[in-house]
């Protein structure tokens, strides 16, 4: 929350040193349908897409890189 934007995100979790992101898929989903505006949404799926690129997955966790 509070990011404007995908590029704020990605500035959010670089500047508390985050170069990964580990989840559970399932309580992402969660998490993001229980708690985001449609527009927040639209910041995350939007920051996922152009950030995140997924390392490894397995038993329903995946570790993602955050990229530039």
């Amino acid at each position: 929350r509070g990011g404007g934007s995908a590029e704020d995100l990605k500035t959010q979790f670089r500047g508390k040193g985050l170069t990964h992101l580990l989840v559970r898929e399932q309580l992402l989903r969660r998490f993001l349908a229980d708690n985001l505006s449609p527009r927040e949404k639209m910041i995350w799926d939007s920051f996922a897409t152009r950030y995140l690129i997924r390392d490894f997955s397995e038993r329903g966790y995946t570790l993602y890189q955050i990229h530039d």
